[in-house]
């Protein structure tokens, strides 16, 4: 079910992918270890997501989450965090989600996961650009730029991330002027 449920994800049945996904869950919840059923947890919680069912997704992201936690799985945590902010931004819960950005942000950066350290300052600079607080946003975009600068020639960085810090910075400078 597992297989089948990446497929149909991947091809965008992504009700298929949920329901082939809680049946994977079941069968997780009865071993030993517990990562079974993290790993299922968090893959319907994102399935979930793609569904625009953030307050489920939530549910089952924070028990991946503490799970993953209880077996000191920072990588995994790290990964999980990314997607619980990004679901409680869909919900509105931008305080609880610039929190878990930065702990993930924190966690990426113990493990030298560039790209995702700037993810997340990306999106907490877009928090904090929305609900006014520009200082905040432009300090989080100028260490993501610096970022880019200093490691261009030794990582591979989404253009996307790298246009939006640059709108943003932008925006700022128009802004104030």
């Amino acid at each position: 079910d597992d297989y089948a449920a990446t497929v149909h994800d991947y091809l965008g049945n992504y009700e298929e992918a949920a329901t082939l996904l809680r049946s994977c869950l079941h069968i997780a919840e009865t071993t030993a270890d517990g990562l079974d059923e993290a790993y299922g947890r968090r893959r319907l919680g994102k399935a979930l997501m793609r569904l625009n069912q953030n307050e489920d997704a939530v549910v089952f992201l924070r028990q991946a989450r503490d799970a993953y936690q209880a077996k000191d799985r920072l990588r995994s945590v790290a990964w999980i965090d990314r997607d619980l902010a990004d679901a409680l931004t869909r919900l509105d819960e931008d305080d609880e989600a610039l929190r878990i950005y930065e702990r993930a942000q924190a966690l990426f950066d113990g493990l030298g996961e560039d790209s995702q350290v700037n993810y997340c300052r990306m999106q907490r600079a877009w928090l904090h650009d929305i609900y006014g607080r520009p200082e905040e946003a432009e300090r989080l975009i100028r260490q993501v730029l610096a970022t880019i600068n200093a490691n261009a020639n030794k990582i591979s960085f989404f253009s996307l991330v790298f246009h939006q810090a640059q709108r943003l910075f932008f925006s700022r400078i128009c802004y104030r002027n």
